[in-house]
């Protein structure tokens, strides 16, 4: 990823639920992903390093870093449920506010 390409904005996940200051970055290319535009990072900010160019040592701060560092969630416990797919390249039209409960 560029440093250029990368932004801070809020992130609202529900209502009550807005992390501020997300990085939010353009990816130059990714997997064969049909049908998506964007993804969204809920890992361990160890598995940012190495992906900002030219600052490959710098950590990106993920959703679940800053929900935690913001107070918003007290553990990095992050738990999902999915839908049966239906086709290979399934992208289900419900919104997340649809899908997601948070506890």
């Amino acid at each position: 990823m560029n440093s250029e390409c990368i932004d801070l904005d809020q992130v609202t996940l529900a209502p009550g639920f807005v992390i501020t200051n997300q990085s939010i970055g353009d990816a130059l290319s990714y997997a064969d992903f049909e049908g998506v535009d964007g993804i969204v990072g809920v890992g361990p900010v160890i598995l940012t390093q190495g992906t900002l160019s030219p600052n490959t040592d710098e950590l990106i701060p993920t959703v679940m870093n800053n929900a935690l560092s913001q107070g918003l969630i007290t553990n990095e416990i992050l738990g999902v449920s999915f839908a049966p797919a239906t086709t290979y390249n399934d992208t289900s039209k419900r919104s997340l506010m649809e899908q997601v409960k948070v506890i």
